[in-house]
């Protein structure tokens, strides 16, 4: 199909669904008013549209999907597959080998001439230097932020040095409310 028949065919779907602008709508209708073939398709994707609206949706009985998976791991596998499963895994490596294989020598190849090329190598370091300056110059501005705050508000010191100890008493009052480790154990037998 060609392209312009694709975003043809899209622009009617979008038609449909009324999410195309006055001038696409516009574009459309010219196109259509162009082609016959065109026109025809419009008014079959227009009655089909119209068809699947008025269809009311069916509810799947209960159970279908439980019924139609056990159905599916009943089936039994071909005679083949029973005889000789070491066939269908040495077929499956294989193919993957001949998928993997490719794939892996032209990564090598790109590595290797990176590697071999002394400018690869230079811009690689200097993104890493680079990364690595940002990096610290970062840590360095949090942390000022945070001493900036910690001297500015002894409050907050204060409050999440409070915290920590109020946190580890919650976790031991609810350790023991559960049983300690004995509710472990007894959940884990279980």
């Amino acid at each position: 199909m060609a392209r312009s028949e694709q975003r043809s065919q899209q622009q009617m779907n979008e038609a449909l669904d009324h999410t195309l602008s006055d001038e696409e709508m516009e574009t459309l209708h010219a196109r259509i008013a162009e082609s016959d073939e065109t026109a025809e398709q419009w008014e079959q994707l227009r009655r089909t549209d119209a068809f699947l609206r008025q269809t009311p949706m069916e509810e799947a009985p209960a159970g279908f999907a439980d019924r139609v998976m056990a159905a599916i791991a009943a089936m039994p596998l071909p005679g083949f597959a029973k005889k000789y499963p070491s066939v269908g895994i040495a077929l499956g490596l294989l193919i993957a080998g001949l998928f993997t294989i490719p794939v892996f020598s032209v990564l090598l190849i790109i590595i290797l001439s990176v590697i071999t090329d002394p400018g690869a190598i230079l811009s690689f370091a200097m993104a890493l230097f680079h990364a690595a300056g940002y990096i610290i110059s970062l840590i360095t501005d949090i942390v000022g932020q945070v001493e900036s705050h910690a001297t500015g508000t002894p409050v907050l010191v204060a409050l999440v040095t409070t915290m920590i100890p109020v946190t580890m008493l919650w976790g031991w009052v609810l350790w023991n409310l559960m049983g300690g480790r004995r509710g472990l154990s007894r959940r884990s037998k279980s």
